[in-house]
């Protein structure tokens, strides 16, 4: 295109439609405070400026173009050499109706712009000025958005007619070159046509878990970003309807931790950057039955380049493994169990120290993360020993992260924080002393240190406790400590204790040792403890799978329909005739319980809800069996038990009537 090329200013856009564009691009570019009626109209007077035919073709006087200027302020500048994000949400079978024709309508105009000429060399910025635009004989410069006080930084689109740079608007905060990724007038043009003709691309989940594999996310990441990041953003946006998320194949929890982990952390730039690259070059390709799975590799070395690899682990471990951390995405939880010794905390000391603002302890960024890790990696040891298949590389893992983080808190310059009880000063004098705290710079703070425990209390009287691991469960000064955390299980100091403990060593030791043949899960009886199989079958008068079944029943707190087919590798009907077993011997009753999904039960009382109002649902029983089974000869909490101890333990404690 020439610096001649006019922009279809005289194509029709109504005010719904440009109301649609708006807020379906909410997910890509921060559309904060548009007005979606005007927008078409600015976007065709920058479309202009930048063409170089603003001031003789559409308007007469700067002073008009600056008010078409101040009109709408949708940040599409970021789409610049990146228009490949919004072509891919545009073909996507999960976008409505609507929403495709706002989309299509939006990719034609654009295909009319510079932004779509390969030969066309634009930049993006953001620049210090009050002038609103300019152009010279080397080029044009738009600035998007109105001035605001202060004088922060505004976005700018910029284009160089010739081989000069183009010309400036006050200080330019940062300016980058934006070449065209995908999307010239001629890729746009036969996208369009393809979608009118032939419909949406076909939604493919195989693509899904390809994409979900390749890059390390859930289900969850991958199928919203290949829906065109069909998210909700830090900067607002939309949430997947019901019949969105049914034709992605997600659950409302499943969005809402993509949200939460990964999407979190890509930011409208990034985005455009992963989706900008995503379609092929001959977008007809789109059409054909891999089209879908085509993107997807597009988008895999984008991704690799922008985060790294991180291990290959099965798609159905990166959902599960989502649960572990509320705060961290899944692909770097399994990166951390998986490839231990590839984590810099896990293989290197922190040294740590208090900071001055009663907010944890510096450095702080690798602090949270290690204590992030502390907590991942005490809770992965449990969970992937008995809900993960030998072999799955999580599971594999999951031992020399324990190993390596055992070597980091015996480190005596790290501090872990723990609740603490409320503490008058009476009370941490009498109990740690009055050493002080060596630090760094004085602090708004008292604190003593007594060598395990530094007790840090405020001018408002609130105390903030913490711990060095390296001295935990030495003398008598962990009775102190003990006595003045908070009586919680989900704490550091707990989860030291667990991770140093003898169970969880049996854990990890149990993993080492190659005891299931590969596939095969610990919470199948029929492979961890076959000889207690064959004992029960024997007794019950039973075939195995029955036996299997009822040991399941008996020790497991969700032996879910779907979870034992899991396990024991199990079809509908040979599920289904285990249980008949069970039913026709009276062991177990048929019937429906909420949250239960299952639909056998032991006999007696059910429980909905603990006394928290939170837990799975289950028999009494099995809270009589735990309460059993923890005593004060053996303290160890029974999920923490090997499950062929469980199981036998079950067993021989089972209902008698």
């Amino acid at each position: 295109m020439s610096p001649e090329f006019t922009a279809p200013f005289a194509l029709e856009w109504s005010s719904e439609l440009a109301r649609t564009v708006v807020r379906v691009l909410s997910g890509l570019v921060d559309t904060h405070g548009d007005n979606p009626i005007r927008a078409p109209y600015h976007f065709a007077v920058v479309s202009r400026i930048l063409a170089g035919t603003a001031d003789t073709e559409l308007v007469e006087t700067t002073d008009t173009i600056a008010a078409a200027l101040k009109l709408g302020k949708i940040q599409w500048a970021r789409l610049v050499g990146r228009i490949g994000g919004v072509a891919l949400r545009a073909v996507s079978p999960v976008v409505s109706d609507g929403e495709r024709t706002a989309l299509l309508r939006f990719l034609e105009v654009w295909s009319h712009t510079p932004m779509a000429d390969r030969t066309a060399r634009l930049r993006r910025g953001a620049t210090r000025t009050s002038t609103t635009s300019i152009r010279t004989g080397t080029g044009a410069v738009v600035v998007l958005g109105l001035a605001y006080s202060g004088g922060a930084p505004r976005p700018f689109v910029d284009r160089a007619f010739g081989p000069d740079d183009p010309p400036t608007l006050g200080e330019v905060d940062h300016v980058a070159e934006a070449p065209l990724v995908w999307g010239d007038a001629d890729q746009l043009t036969r996208l369009i046509a393809s979608v009118r003709e032939n419909g949406p691309i076909r939604w493919d989940r195989k693509a899904v878990d390809f994409l979900a594999e390749a890059i390390g996310v859930p289900r969850g990441t991958a199928a919203l970003l290949l829906a065109g990041a069909l998210i909700r953003s830090t900067g607002g946006g939309e949430f997947p309807t019901v019949h969105q998320r049914k034709r992605l194949g997600l659950t409302v929890d499943e969005v809402e931790s993509a949200a939460a982990k990964e999407f979190r952390g890509l930011d409208y730039d990034t985005r455009l950057d992963l989706l900008a690259s995503a379609l092929p070059e001959d977008p007809e390709i789109l059409w054909e039955p891999d089209g879908l799975h085509r993107a997807a590799e597009r988008i895999v070395p984008v991704w690799h380049q922008m985060f790294g690899r991180r291990p290959a682990v099965p798609v159905t471990t990166l959902t599960a493994v989502d649960s572990l951390h509320w705060n961290t995405p899944a692909g770097e939880l399994s990166s951390w169990l998986a490839e231990p010794h590839n984590e810099p905390l896990l293989t290197d000391d922190l040294p740590t120290w208090v900071n001055d603002y009663g907010n944890g302890c510096n450095p702080r960024a690798e602090w949270v993360r290690f204590t992030a890790i502390v907590e991942s990696v005490t809770a992965g040891l449990r969970w992937a020993y008995a809900e993960l298949p030998a072999g799955d590389p999580v599971r594999d893992g999951v031992p020399q992260a324990r190993d390596l983080l055992l070597r980091r808190l015996d480190n005596p310059g790290l501090l872990l924080r723990s609740p603490a009880r409320h503490l008058d000063s009476d009370t941490v004098t009498g109990r740690f002393g009055t050493s002080p705290y060596l630090r760094l710079a004085e602090h708004d703070a008292d604190f003593v240190d007594d060598g395990l425990t530094i007790i840090r209390i405020d001018r408002a009287g609130k105390s903030e406790l913490f711990f060095r691991p390296a001295e935990l469960d030495k003398d008598e000064r962990t009775d102190h400590l003990d006595r003045a955390v908070t009586d919680h299980l989900d704490t550091d100091l707990a989860r030291v204790r667990r991770l140093r403990s003898g169970a969880a060593q049996a854990l990890a030791q149990r993993i080492r040792a190659n005891a299931l043949p590969q596939g095969d899960y610990e919470t199948n009886p029929a492979a961890s403890a076959p000889d207690l199989v064959r004992e029960a079958a024997d007794e019950l008068g039973s075939t195995t799978d029955a036996a299997t079944l009822y040991l399941q029943l008996l020790a497991l707190r969700e032996p879910t329909d779907h979870n034992v087919r899991t396990w024991n590798h199990w079809s509908r009907t040979r599920h289904k005739k285990a249980g008949t077993e069970l039913l026709d011997r009276k062991l177990v009753v048929h019937g429906s319980r909420a949250r239960a999904n299952r639909t056998l039960f032991l006999p007696g009382e059910w429980i909905e809800y603990d006394w928290l109002g939170s837990g799975s649902p289950r028999e009494k029983f099995k809270d009589n069996l735990t309460a059993a089974a923890e005593t004060a000869d053996c303290p160890v909490s029974f999920d923490w038990w090997l499950l062929p101890a469980r199981f036998a333990f079950a067993w021989n404690n089972r209902p008698t009537s």
